[in-house]
C-alpha cells in the first residue's frame, strides 16, 4: 500500500509525493527519463508489507531495465503467480508481489491484469518502446487520478498532490457538488468535487504512446476496458449450493489477504460481514487474533452486545475498543476531510477514522474489513424492493406474498414502504434517479436555487463494465458500480491510509463478486432473512446472536446528537463557508434560517445539513475556487 506520482511534459515539485508522506512511512524513490513528450517522473511512497528489504522498494526495473513499474496495492496470489513465472525463466531477487508484478507485465504484457487477485493502481514505463501503461483494479479499491493540459499530465494516489502543480487552481466541479449536496453522493461517476481532475475508472487502462501527442485534457484520455462484471447466470446454483460456495471462496479470500510480512488485523463492528470475517481468520488456525471496534456506551448505534458475543465465541480475540465521541469528532473533522480530498456525505468516516488510529497506536500494519458484502448481497433494505420485483418477474407469487408478510413481521415496513420499493425496482435507471429526487425531497430541496434535483453527473452505471442493464441483478451491479461502493471505498483507503494503515477488503475478492452477482439477487432475502448465503454459509463462524441480527448500522455515529449538541457551536461557521464557496448554488436566507431552527429545536434535525457543513469544512481546507 502505497503513493503514486507519474507526470509527463514537466518537472513536479517535491510536494508532488511528499503531500502522501502518510501513505509511505518506509520509504520514498524515484525514477526520471526524459521521453519525445519531456520529461517522465515516477516518484513512489513505500509501506511495507511484502518484503521489507529495500531491494523491494520502487520504483522497480527488471532485470533488463527495459521496463520501470510504480504500483499502490497488494497482489494476494503473487506467490503463485512467481512459481507460474519461474516455470517461464523468470528469476527474483526478491519475495516482494512488486517484482511479481513488473515480471507477469513483462511475461504477458495486458493479458497479466485479469490473473491478478489483488487491489491495484499502477503505472507501467516500457523504455523501448516508449509507452507508459496505467491500469486500475477490478473495483476500483485504490485509487488514482488524471490531470491533464495541454502539453503535459499527471497521475496520482489522491487528489490533493495534484493540486501542487501551479497551473491548477482547485475549481470547483459545481455538478458533482449539487450531486452530493442533494443525493449524498461522490465518486459515483466520472468526475470529482474539483472541476479539472478525473479517476481513472476502475477496471479500465491506458496505454500512451510517448512519442505521440497527449490528451490535451483528462476528458480526452481513452480509456480501455479490461474487466468486465458478470451477467446473471439463467441456471445459478441452489440456495444451499450458493451458501455452500460462499464460505469457500469467503475462506479462500481471507487466506490470501493474511499474507504479508507484518501484523494483520480486522475491523470489528459487531455486524455480520466484519464477524464472518473474524471467525475465517480463526478457522484457519490463525488463533492470535487483533481486532479493532467502536463503541457508544448507553447509545442507541452502540454494538457492543454483538462484538462480546464474537470475543466469547472467540476467546483468543485481542479486542481493542475505541469510544468516538464528538470531542473527537471535532479534533479529527478538518484532518479527515483533507485526507478524503473530497465531501463526506455523514459522519461515520469519523468511527471508521478512530479505528484506524487506534489500529495504529496498537502496532497494526493491515486491517480487514467488510466493504462490499452490502452491495454484491444486497444488504441495504432498499433491496427489498429488487427482491420482490425479481419473484415477480419469474411469476412466483405465493413467495411473493410471503415475503411481504415476512418483511412486514421481521422488520416492520408496511405495504405501502414496500410498494414503493418495488415500484422503484420496477422503473428503468432513468426513472429511478427522477424519482429518488423527488422522493427523496428533504430541506435540501429547499435551500437550493435551483429546482432541478435530478444527477447532475451521470451515474455511472452497469453498462460502464461492458454488461447489459438487463433488470436481474442490475441493482447489484450499480451499487457496486456507482451509487455506493466506490464512495465507501475512498473512505476506506482514506481513513486507513491517513494512519499508514494498508485496509483489504475479502468481500471483494473478484472471484467472491462474481459468485455473488451471477445469482442475480436470486437467494439475497429468505423468509425475511437479508444477505442470506451470508447468513447460512457463515452458520460455523459467527454466534447466533450476529447471524440472527435484523438491524443494519454500518459504521453508525450519533450524528444527529453531534451534530445539535458538541458541533452545533461550529455548524454556523460551516455554513457560512459552504455559502461562501458556492453563492449561485444556496438559497442563502432560507438556509440560514432552517440550519438555525434545526440548532434551536424547532425543526427536525436532517442529514442534509452535515453535508452542507462537511462541503463547507472542505471548500475551507482546499482553497476551492468558482
Amino acid at each position: 500500500m502505497c503513493g503514486l506520482w507519474i507526470s509527463v511534459g514537466f518537472e513536479p515539485s517535491s510536494q508532488a509525493i511528499e503531500t502522501v508522506n502518510h501513505r509511505g512511512p518506509d520509504g520514498t524513490g524515484e525514477a526520471r527519463f526524459q521521453t519525445a513528450r519531456g520529461p517522465l517522473t515516477m516518484l513512489h511512497k513505500r509501506l511495507a508489507v511484502f518484503d521489507l528489504d529495500p531491494r523491494a522498494a520502487q520504483p522497480m526495473s527488471n532485470r533488463k531495465r527495459t521496463h520501470t513499474l510504480v504500483f499502490n496495492g497488494a497482489i494476494y496470489n503473487h506467490v503463485e503467480l512467481r512459481h507460474e513465472l519461474e516455470g517461464l525463466d523468470h528469476k527474483f531477487t526478491t519475495s516482494s508481489d512488486t517484482e511479481v508484478l513488473l515480471a507477469a507485465f513483462v511475461e504477458w504484457g495486458i493479458a497479466c491484469l485479469p490473473r491478478l487477485n489483488g487491489m491495484f493502481a499502477f503505472a507501467i514505463h516500457d523504455h523501448e518502446r516508449q509507452q507508459l501503461f496505467v491500469a486500475r483494479d477490478r473495483f476500483g479499491i485504490k485509487p488514482l487520478y488524471l490531470w491533464s493540459g495541454a502539453n503535459s499530465l499527471a497521475f496520482a494516489s489522491e487528489i490533493k498532490q495534484l493540486l501542487t502543480i501551479p497551473s491548477l487552481a482547485p475549481r470547483i466541479h459545481h455538478a458533482a457538488l449539487q450531486d452530493f449536496l442533494v443525493h449524498g453522493l461522490t465518486d459515483h461517476g466520472a468526475a470529482t468535487c474539483f472541476a479539472d481532475i478525473l479517476p481513472v475508472p476502475p477496471g479500465h487502462f491506458l496505454q500512451l504512446d510517448l512519442n505521440g501527442p497527449l490528451p490535451g485534457s483528462a476528458r480526452k484520455a481513452e480509456f480501455t476496458r479490461w474487466y468486465e462484471l458478470p451477467e446473471p447466470d439463467h441456471a445459478p446454483l441452489s440456495a444451499g449450493e450458493t451458501a455452500e460456495e460462499f464460505l469457500h471462496l469467503l475462506t479462500s479470500s481471507v487466506g490470501l489477504r493474511l499474507r504479508g510480512d507484518v501484523p494483520v488485523g480486522s475491523c470489528l463492528s459487531g455486524g455480520l460481514d466484519s464477524s464472518a470475517i473474524v471467525g475465517a481468520v480463526a478457522a484457519r488456525g490463525n488463533r492470535e487474533q487483533h481486532v479493532v471496534s467502536a463503541v457508544y456506551p448507553g447509545a442507541p448505534v452502540d454494538e457492543s452486545i454483538y462484538i462480546d458475543a464474537v470475543t466469547a465465541r472467540y476467546p483468543h480475540l485481542t479486542v481493542h475498543k475505541v469510544k468516538p465521541d464528538a470531542e473527537a469528532a471535532i479534533e479529527a473533522l478538518e484532518r479527515m476531510i483533507w485526507h478524503q480530498d473530497e465531501p463526506v456525505a455523514s459522519t461515520s468516516p469519523i468511527a471508521q477514522w478512530c479505528v484506524m488510529a487506534k489500529a495504529r497506536r496498537e502496532g497494526l500494519t493491515v486491517m480487514l474489513d467488510g466493504q462490499g458484502a452490502d452491495e454484491i448481497y444486497g444488504g441495504y433494505h432498499p433491496f427489498f424492493g429488487v427482491y420482490l420485483a425479481n419473484l415477480a418477474r419469474r411469476g412466483h407469487g405465493l413467495d411473493f406474498v410471503k415475503t411481504v408478510f415476512a418483511l412486514r413481521s421481521t422488520h416492520g415496513y408496511s405495504l405501502v414502504r414496500q410498494i414503493n420499493w418495488l415500484a422503484m425496482a420496477l422503473m428503468s435507471p432513468a426513472l429511478v434517479e427522477r424519482a429518488r429526487a423527488k422522493l427523496g425531497r428533504n430541506s435540501m430541496a429547499d435551500w437550493l436555487n435551483n429546482g432541478d434535483l435530478d444527477f447532475q453527473v451521470a451515474l455511472r452505471n452497469p453498462g460502464d463494465f461492458g454488461i447489459s442493464r438487463s433488470a436481474a441483478g442490475t441493482a447489484h451491479r450499480r451499487a457496486v458500480a456507482a451509487t455506493s461502493l466506490p464512495m465507501l471505498l475512498r473512505f476506506e483507503d482514506r481513513n486507513a491510509m491517513a494512519h499508514g494503515i494498508e485496509a483489504r477488503v475479502p468481500f471483494l475478492d473478484h472471484r467472491l463478486v462474481e459468485s455473488a452477482l451471477k445469482t442475480g439477487g436470486r437467494y439475497d432475502i429468505q423468509n425475511g432473512e437479508t444477505k442470506w448465503p451470508i447468513r447460512h454459509g457463515a452458520a460455523s463462524l459467527v454466534p447466533e446472536e450476529v447471524r440472527n441480527r435484523r438491524d443494519k448500522l454500518g459504521f453508525a455515529t450519533p450524528e444527529r446528537d453531534w451534530m445539535l449538541g458538541a458541533l452545533a457551536p461550529h455548524v454556523t461557521g460551516w455554513v457560512e463557508d459552504a455559502i461562501e464557496a458556492l453563492p449561485q448554488l444556496f438559497n442563502k436566507d432560507r438556509l440560514r434560517r432552517q440550519s438555525r431552527a434545526m440548532l434551536e429545536g424547532s425543526r427536525a434535525y436532517d442529514n442534509a445539513l452535515w453535508r452542507v457543513c462537511s462541503l463547507g469544512i472542505w471548500a475551507r481546507r482546499f482553497g476551492v475556487v468558482t
